[in-house]
């Protein structure tokens, strides 16, 4: 028989970030008291509702009122996919396993991710959270003895975006975190950027970059994939060219990011996002507004990883 892996959340067990899988195929002898047609009705009876269950929760995921987002990484690295269904975190694995992380009472989940660590075989998730105060939080959750360990988290802090992925090269993800703060140099509350390693082992966040300034003023980031690793993209502002805003490109070196392209953009970019790249996995599309009306730009990186833009739609409001 096919193995079959179902995984059983207790919420009132007081044991919030446990799930319990049982494996029919390896238990299977537990049932050796039941006559044939009993016992072969009751595993018929479990495979189908791992068949349903994992059918429906992707459906779920749109019926639980406010969606949170799923990061890019969600793709996953082994087979997995993955949901979420109010304050559930849900990750499926191909063979009906089926594991569930489920958010602190009182927190509001607003992002997860599937995250690539070392040893590259293990599960591990990064989520986050909003706390009752209005900060969030970071966790890195790795799946191991039956449940979800937490092997990282941040305390609460002012963070207005949160990026996961590659930029060192190194083949594990690293956490790209905005946050509202002051720094060494700069009295002021403004935008900055920090960059994040995870130690498993010393269940703990490593920095790797508080540079938390870029060339310009920015207010907003992404990440977007050249290659095997990724470059951080900016929307920035220049004082002395009020009319335009700056698409800006940085590459990661020894001592941090680097500016490796820009543009000036005429106008205000009025959104912006990740897409498909035919060359190298991904590009960005931007839509700007300017003197009435609106157009879509995309960049891209070429075959050897030099960024260009180019305008590919166009259209009067």
């Amino acid at each position: 028989m096919r193995s079959l892996s179902l995984s059983f959340n207790l919420p009132h067990c007081g044991i919030d970030d446990k799930v319990y899988a049982v494996d029919i195929e390896k238990h299977s002898a537990g049932f050796g008291c039941l006559p044939g047609l009993a016992k072969s009705l009751l595993l018929l009876r479990l495979s189908l509702i791992a068949v349903i269950a994992s059918a429906l929760l992707p459906i779920s995921a749109f019926c639980a009122g406010e969606k949170p987002s799923l990061g890019k990484s969600e793709v996953s690295y082994h087979g997995e996919s993955l949901t979420s269904n109010g304050n559930r975190v849900i990750l499926a694995k191909p063979g009906g396993f089926l594991a569930v992380w489920r958010v602190p009472a009182r927190e509001i989940l607003l992002k997860a991710w599937i995250m690539r660590l070392k040893p590259l075989d293990s599960i591990n998730l990064a989520v986050w959270t909003r706390q009752p105060n209005g900060l969030g939080k970071v966790r890195v959750l790795r799946w191991g003895e039956g449940q979800w360990l937490t092997i990282a988290h941040s305390s609460d802090r002012p963070i207005w975006h949160l990026e996961i992925g590659d930029v060192n090269g190194d083949g594990r993800d690293e956490i790209i975190a905005g946050l509202w703060q002051r720094s060494k140099l700069d009295p002021n509350v403004a935008r900055r950027v920090y960059v994040y390693g995870v130690d498993a082992k010393r269940r703990s966040f490593v920095p790797l970059w508080r540079g938390s300034a870029l060339s310009r003023p920015f207010r907003d980031i992404r990440l977007v994939k050249c290659g095997t690793k990724c470059d951080l993209a900016a929307i920035e502002s220049q004082h002395n060219y009020p009319e335009c805003e700056w698409i800006s490109l940085y590459k990661w070196d020894e001592f941090g990011f680097r500016r490796i392209w820009d543009s000036p953009v005429m106008g205000n970019i009025v959104g912006w996002g990740n897409s498909d790249s035919i060359k190298q996995g991904e590009a960005l599309w931007l839509d700007r507004a300017w003197q009435g009306k609106r157009e879509r730009i995309e960049v891209s990186a070429s075959s050897d990883g030099v960024w260009s833009s180019r305008r590919i739609s166009k259209e009067s409001r």
